[in-house]
Formats: C-alpha cells, structure tokens, sequence
C-alpha cells in the first residue's frame, strides 16, 4: 500500500509541474510575458486550483468566509479567505452561492490561499494564514492552513524565513507543525517557468494528507 501511495504522488507531481509549464509556455504564445500580468495570473491560478481541486477529492475548493456563529460576536472583519476546502459530508454550508461559500470552520478540513506572486513579504503572507488558523483552526495544528505561491524569480532564496531565535528553514517544510507551510511553486526565468521540487514535493503530499481523516497519519 505504501509503494501505491508514492508512486501516485510521484505521478502526481510530475504530471503537475509538467502541465503548468506547458499550459503557461502556451499562454505566452498568445500573451506576451509582461504583456498582461494580470491576464496570465488569473490563467495560473485556475490551473493551480484545478490541480489542487482534484486532488481533494470530493472536497470543494471554494472562495468565501468562515464563521463560528450568527450570535459571535467579534471586533474584527471577517477574513475574505479563496480557498477554502468545505466538506459536504461534515455538514452544510450556511451560505452557498455558486463557488462562494459561508461555512462553520468545523466543516471544513482547512484553507489553501493561491497567489500568482507576492507583492509582500513571505512573513506577511504567513502572518496572514496564522491570522485565519488563530481564529478559526486552534483547535488543529497550523499546517491545515496553507498557502500557495505560483512563482517567484529566487523560489529558493524567498521560502527562507528565520524563526525567534534568528534560524533560517524553509517555510514549505510542512512536518514543523507550528506553522502554516508556504509553497513557492516554480521559478521564473526570461524562457517561462522552473519547476522548484522541494516545494511542489511537500505541497503535493500535505494536499493529498489532508483528504485522509485526522490522525490517520497518510504522509
């Protein structure tokens, strides 16, 4: 059973990299790079979320809000989250309109934030999913909450984050558990995308972890 699982998240994986390299280098036959930005991050971020869509399982990947109840009260707006992974069988949505969703956190299995890029800190996108794991996950450990980032021009160099002791590690490193990861995808150069293994490794068996109940321990 064990090699049956790693050869499909090999599969996985490989077939993942390869389809957003090509689907991209195709893109650009049509739109320049630097020609829409826009344009080609909403196109990356649609495949991303297809892929990720599918290896949930019969989960939904959906856009939204979380709540704890019509009667919380709390000072602070509620997070506008696009990702969240709502399960069906847990229970019902309390608002759901095509792919948006407002939904009590305790049917859902986590949260998957997808960026083209950041234009911020990776500390501030991390600050961002703690934010949303502090308030609607802390009774689960921090990785059920993930980011996602397509790409960067130093993928390597970016995932670097040191801890309050001044240690560097990178922050798709899924396993720490006080965290939420971060997985910087592929890296862009002048000819299209880089695939950047170790973070496409660790996000494709912590997406594929999360469709088994907790405690099961899948990876």
């Amino acid at each position: 059973m064990c090699d049956d699982r790693e050869r499909r998240i090999e599969e996985a994986k490989r077939t993942f990299a390869e389809t957003v390299i090509l689907k991209v280098s195709q893109l650009r036959r049509y739109v320049g790079r630097g020609r829409n930005p826009a344009l080609t991050g909403a196109f990356t971020e649609e495949l991303v979320r297809g892929f990720i869509q599918e290896w949930i399982g019969q989960w939904q990947l959906l856009t939204g809000a979380l709540h704890d109840g019509p009667d919380v009260e709390s000072p602070e707006a509620p997070f506008q989250i696009d990702g969240i992974i709502f399960s069906p069988r847990r229970g019902p949505a309390t608002i759901k309109e095509g792919n948006f969703v407002v939904v009590h956190p305790a049917f859902c299995p986590g949260v998957i934030e997808i960026k083209t890029s950041l234009n911020r800190t990776m500390q501030d996108f991390e600050d961002r999913l703690k934010g949303i794991h502090a308030r609607h996950f802390n009774d689960r450990s921090a990785p059920c909450v993930m980011g996602v980032v397509i790409t960067d021009r130093d993928p390597e160099k970016r995932s670097q984050l040191r801890d309050l002791d001044g240690n560097e590690f990178p922050i798709y490193e899924r396993q720490r558990g006080a965290w939420c990861p971060i997985f910087t995808l592929f890296k862009e150069t002048g000819a299209g995308y880089e695939e950047f293994h170790p973070a496409i490794d660790q996000m494709v068996k912590h997406v594929f972890g999360l469709r088994e109940p907790p405690g099961t321990g899948y990876w």
